[in-house]
């Protein structure tokens, strides 16, 4: 299916960037090991999922522009600017939004808020997971 091969490509595309900012990270002793958590809800008539890593996170001065086509953070040669662009307009084909919260050097959330479906979960049920 077409549709589920683009939500897979929002995912595949947001669980990279954790993991490179997992890998641009110094962890110490003090500090919980490179860890990306995601969990899913149902808030009223809406499906959210949380797409969240304890990596660089994101400085203020990008985040205007990290949807932006060709706009990266990474080394040259490291990314084109794509990724985050893309889950943006898959997001948008799907009448779904994507959403970020970060705190420079502790961490991203992504926050995919989709159109419930009502076959996605039942009613209060969670979905954690920490990979």
């Amino acid at each position: 299916n077409g549709n589920e091969n683009q939500l897979i490509q929002v995912l595949v595309n947001i669980l990279q960037n954790a993991s490179d900012s997992l890998d641009s990270k110094t962890y110490d002793e003090k500090t919980e090991g490179p860890c990306i958590k995601i969990r899913g809800f149902r808030k009223e008539d809406r499906i959210h999922l949380l797409i969240r890593d304890n990596g660089t996170g994101i400085e203020d001065q990008h985040m205007a522009r990290i949807f932006d086509p060709f706009y990266t953070t990474k080394d040259v040669g490291s990314g084109m600017g794509l990724g985050l662009s893309i889950c943006y307009k898959i997001m948008e084909h799907h009448q779904a939004t994507i959403k970020v919260n970060t705190k420079s050097h502790l961490y991203t959330e992504f926050d995919l808020d989709f159109p419930d479906l009502n076959c996605m979960m039942d009613d209060g049920k969670n979905i954690d997971s920490t990979l």
